[in-house]
């Protein structure tokens, strides 16, 4: 059928849809509505910053890393020239080793850094369930205390700090009323 005003086929043989409201809601995915932000206490702030300041020290261990490869190489080489296995290993497999776990403890420094921000920043938004995930980083990172000069020490001493923050009662409050306000957003 066509509409003798444009010259067109109508896009529907039924006719022009109707106007008004529907019977299931606007939206299949609900309206919005404004619902007030809670204020973000100290507590939730302070973990955020000792996060942070745990990915910076993640980054410093890193480079110190980077920095000390050469002679942690030449220690692991003189170690096996000394235990008398350099005749029994074929020729580069330790190099090969090596520079295989230096690239793998590179990457999982990288993504570590990476989630660290990540999480850190899910917190802060309010996101209740990513404290549990950072409380998982910290109990992991007690493997990382020893070496690199403190620094795994320190960025413990963050992790930790951090994650008992977050289960404060001022803490369990913002995100309690965060998930609410995001409900109330969320509304059918």
């Amino acid at each position: 059928m066509t509409d003798p005003n444009s010259g067109f086929a109508d896009a529907t043989p039924y006719g022009s849809t109707p106007s008004g409201p529907t019977p299931y809601g606007s939206t299949p995915y609900g309206s919005l509505v404004d619902a007030p932000e809670p204020t973000r206490p100290a507590t939730v702030t302070a973990a955020f910053w000792l996060w942070i300041g745990a990915a910076a020290l993640s980054l410093v261990s890193l480079i110190i890393t980077i920095v000390s490869f050469d002679s942690v190489r030449q220690e692991a080489l003189s170690v096996v020239d000394a235990q008398g296995n350099s005749d029994v290993l074929p020729d580069g497999s330790v190099d090969a080793i090596l520079n295989a776990t230096f690239g793998a403890s590179i990457a999982f420094a990288v993504i570590g850094l990476a989630l660290y921000v990540v999480f850190a920043i899910l917190v802060r938004r309010g996101m209740g369930w990513a404290r549990w995930v950072l409380l998982a980083f910290a109990a992991l990172s007690i493997f990382g205390i020893i070496g690199q000069y403190g620094v795994g020490a320190a960025q413990f001493v963050c992790l930790a700090l951090g994650t008992v923050l977050v289960f404060l009662p001022r803490s369990r409050e913002f995100f309690a009323a965060a998930r609410a306000a995001r409900a109330a957003r969320r509304t059918v």
